[in-house]
This record gives structure tokens, sequence and C-alpha cells, in this order.
């Protein structure tokens, strides 16, 4: 009987101690498990910088972080590649200027996906660490399961506003590439941006449209793919 107390005390001792209980450095070190490629000083910038923006307490913004990183950001997954590399089984379709595609890709070794956008029917824009906003064939594009080819609602954008959209991105070829995903929401869109965020822009800049699903503090790959405002074309 002393040992199976014993065993109980010591399994609950060596639980992760629940996030409602954790102070926001510690907090933070859990943020970092998910977000390796930022430093602890970038990432006290960007909770202070939304804080600023939100009015809410640093505590609060990094625990949203948490709660946010911890749904979007899926469990590594083995077969799961970099978007920057492409190394994935299925060639990429052709599609209309506007679309967006969305693949199970992984940027830094963190398998959150990636989404990019059509400027021509052969041809996509999309961010990736090694380049920035680059424009790629879709001969040269490549795509794993789980992946497909999304476009908006007519009843939300019309074939110029996607078009618009595609211009723009295609006007941010050369811009760097950003890790920030935590509260990219909250940023310029001028400047570095991931993957997301030039999409997101694209829609937001040009026709007004927030293709986030949620409206959280950072949008992510999924929220795109997600979102009630798109239909899917193709599933691979």
């Amino acid at each position: 009987m002393k040992k199976f107390v014993f065993a109980i005390i010591l399994f609950v001792l060596v639980l992760p101690a629940p996030i409602s209980a954790l102070g926001q450095d510690d907090i933070m070190d859990r943020i970092l498990e998910l977000y390796p490629n930022v430093t602890k000083e970038q990432l006290a910038s960007d909770i202070e910088y939304a804080s600023s923006v939100t009015k809410q307490s640093s505590d609060a913004i990094a625990r949203q972080m948490y709660e946010e990183l911890s749904l979007k950001v899926p469990e590594p997954q083995e077969g799961i590649y970099s978007a920057d590399k492409g190394s994935g089984v299925y060639p990429l379709a052709s599609s209309s200027k506007g679309d967006v595609f969305f693949e199970t890709a992984s940027t830094a070794g963190i398998p959150h996906g990636h989404v990019g956008i059509y400027y021509t029917p052969d041809y996509i824009v999309e961010s990736v660490p090694s380049t920035g906003v680059r424009k790629v064939k879709l001969i040269d594009k490549r795509v794993d399961k789980g992946s497909k080819i999304i476009t908006l609602k007519k009843v939300h954008a019309s074939t110029t506003a996607r078009a618009q959209a595609a211009d723009w991105a295609n006007g941010r070829l050369g811009e760097d590439y950003s890790y920030n995903f935590a509260t990219n929401r909250l940023t310029s869109c001028t400047g570095d941006k991931n993957c997301s965020k030039l999409v997101w822009c694209a829609f937001k800049e040009k026709a007004n449209i927030d293709i986030d699903l949620d409206g959280g503090l950072g949008v992510y790959p999924v929220d795109i793919r997600d979102s009630s405002l798109f239909v899917t074309l193709k599933s691979y």
C-alpha cells in the first residue's frame, strides 16, 4: 500500500504544471519549445509590442500566444518536409490567379504548414526562410499528402479582388522572411513576412478581406486553410 501511495505522489510531482499555474517566464520557455528560431529576447519584444497594441497585460499576451501555438502547431510527424526545399511527392496543379495553396510542410522543423498564392496559373508566390518572398514555377513545386488548393468563395471576393491580391504579393518579391507567426496579425504588412502573413496581407491590403480563421494574435497557415471564406478546389 505504501508503495502504491508513493507511486501516485511521484506521478503527480512529475506531471507538467498547468498553464494557469505558470509565471510568464515559464510560459515563454514553453512557447520557445514550439518556436525554436525565435530568441527569448525577440519573444519578449513581441509580447511587449502586442501588449502595447492590444492594451492587454504582457502576461495575458504570453498565455494567449502559448494557447494559439499549442492548437496550431502539431506534434512533429515523419515525412513532413521543408517548404523551403519543396521535396514533396505530388506536382502542385495549375490554378487561377489569386487562388491559394496549403501544404503540409515545416519551417525550421516545426510542422505548422505553408501557404502561398497563385500569381498566374503556372507561377506561385510564397515566402520561405532561405529567400524571403519569391516567385516559383509550378514545375519546380511539389507538395505532399494533406495539401490542398483553395479559393475564396465568389460571395466574398471577385475575380478582380483575387487578381489584385496576387499582384500585391508579387510586388513583395525579395522582402525578407520573418519567423514571427505568434503576433503577425499585429505587425505591419510592410517589411519582413512569413508565408501566412504574405497571403493574409495580400487580401487585407487589396480587398479588405480578413481571411484569418479566428482573429487571434497570429495568423497561421492552418488559419487560412480552415477559413470559412474558402472552398477547396483540390485535395492531395
